[in-house]
């Protein structure tokens, strides 16, 4: 009986600590939102390296036109598309889809993360707006 009860004294204390030390719901969302932020890391150089060719930001075909191609594989995660200029000069729109890989949470469908360019002292900064419930928009673009 003394074994039986330390034993189960000891699955208890397992499912504390792993409650404890789990993510919670929201943290986990943000993480799927900040992996596609993260995959636009890319799209961001793209467009440093057009604005330091031409003095502008480009429109969504203009990296096309000056031969800037990025190809980045987002298959794997909620990202659902990367678009550059659509939303107008340099902005980068990061369009995700809960049902483009499982697990991905229902509150991204169709949300979308706005990273927009800017100068400050001849450098180029971003930045972050969201269509997204505060509760899952990472700090990044609050």
């Amino acid at each position: 009986m003394k074994k039986q009860l330390n034993f189960m004294f000891f699955i208890l204390v397992i499912v504390i600590l792993a409650w404890l030390f789990s993510p919670s719901k929201t943290t986990r969302d943000k993480l799927w939102v900040l992996k596609g932020i993260s995959l636009a890391q890319p799209h961001k150089a793209a467009i440093a390296e057009y604005y330091w060719r031409n003095q502008r930001f480009p429109s969504s075909d203009d990296l096309e036109e000056d031969r800037i191609f990025v190809n980045v594989e987002y298959s794997q995660t909620a990202v659902d598309s990367i678009d550059v200029g659509g939303k107008g000069p340099g902005v980068i729109t990061i369009t995700y889809s809960s049902d483009k890989v499982e697990g991905a949470p229902e509150a991204l469908d169709n949300k979308h993360v706005f990273l927009s360019p800017f100068i400050i002292e001849n450098r180029i900064e971003w930045s972050c707006d969201t269509d997204m419930a505060l509760q899952i928009t990472p700090v990044v673009c609050q």
